[in-house]
């Protein structure tokens, strides 16, 4: 039965408490966006640990300076854990902002070899060839970075999926745009939000080589966990899945060709002062998957530390079971 335990992972208080516990047998299974929390699970063969490392760039519009620190890692083994990636820091005045990016890497016992590439959202082609796109930033105001990866055991088939940006565009102008995409073929491959605490949102959206139809909504999170899961049950029950986490909101996901199968879902809150591994292991064993780790409740600290400010959050793990 797996244990699972609660750690920030963003911070560099959190760094050497994700690194023990992999000495002892953990890995990062869910990390939640904007939040700065991750639910750890014991790996099945804990005589294999991962290792795990932390990374700053900072600054990540410098043109190859993100790009050769992650493939200098990756060459030995590293791989970037894209739902750890935080690229909202800024540095330096108002009008004339740099934004650090920070990392989250990886390195398993049977570690391949990666390679990174970083480019601007609006650069065409927009996904370098052989390479799958893994991570969407928001490092300026008004533009977009997308990080693609490649090895050679998973690079994607040449030409089998084309991609575009779409935005800035608010939460319910974006679903729109999601869903009339959606009707020829279009489905959302990741979504990123201008501010941890909300604004415009950028998606990247791809054209799969199969063709298919695809239905969005958008379920808000501002709602006690109990109110959340019942919400996502009646989505749950036509078809609608969450795929992407955003400030106060989920976006749900269904196809619309053939019968959408349902889905049941979980929440589980994670507090301080109360044992959630037991509950999670529950679920697993009644054939439940863990899906996401979302922060619910994202606010500021009682203090600011100007240019680095650590997010508080009420996190909770969902998990999804297809009936």
């Amino acid at each position: 039965m797996a244990e699972s335990a609660e750690t920030t992972v963003t911070h560099d208080l959190s760094f050497v408490t994700v690194i023990d516990k992999a000495l002892l047998g953990y890995h990062i299974a869910l990390v939640a966006p904007h939040g700065d929390v991750a639910l750890l699970e014991l790996n099945p063969d804990a005589s294999n640990p991962y290792v795990y490392d932390f990374l700053k760039c900072e600054n990540l519009w410098k043109e190859g300076e993100c790009e050769g620190f992650l493939n200098r890692n990756a060459a030995s083994g590293y791989r970037v854990l894209p739902g750890a990636t935080d690229a909202f820091t800024q540095k330096g005045p108002l009008w004339s902002p740099r934004f650090e990016a920070r990392f989250v890497l990886e390195k398993s016992s049977q570690a391949r070899t990666y390679s990174y590439r970083l480019q601007q959202g609006s650069k065409k082609p927009l996904i370098s060839q052989d390479y799958s796109p893994i991570v969407l930033m928001f490092g300026h105001p008004s533009s977009v970075l997308l990080l693609s990866e490649h090895t050679a055991e998973t690079a994607p088939a040449r030409g089998s999926s084309s991609y575009v940006v779409i935005g800035p565009e608010g939460s319910k102008k974006m679903i729109k745009k999601l869903n009339e995409l959606g009707i020829s073929g279009h489905r959302l491959a990741m979504l990123v939000s201008q501010g941890r605490m909300g604004g415009p949102f950028h998606a990247l959206v791809r054209l799969p080589e199969r063709s298919e139809m695809w239905e969005y909504a958008l379920l808000s999170t501002k709602d006690s966990p109990e109110v959340i899961q019942q919400h996502l049950a009646e989505q749950g029950a036509m078809g609608f899945r969450p795929v992407a986490a955003v400030p106060d909101n989920l976006i749900l996901e269904r196809p619309t060709q053939g019968d959408a199968k349902p889905y049941s879902f979980r929440l589980v809150s994670m507090h301080d002062r109360q044992p959630f591994s037991a509950e999670i292991a529950k679920h697993l064993a009644d054939g439940f998957e863990l899906r996401m780790l979302v922060a619910l409740r994202l606010r500021l600290p009682h203090f600011i530390t100007f240019g680095d400010v650590a997010y508080e959050s009420s996190p909770v793990v969902i998990l999804e079971k297809h009936d």
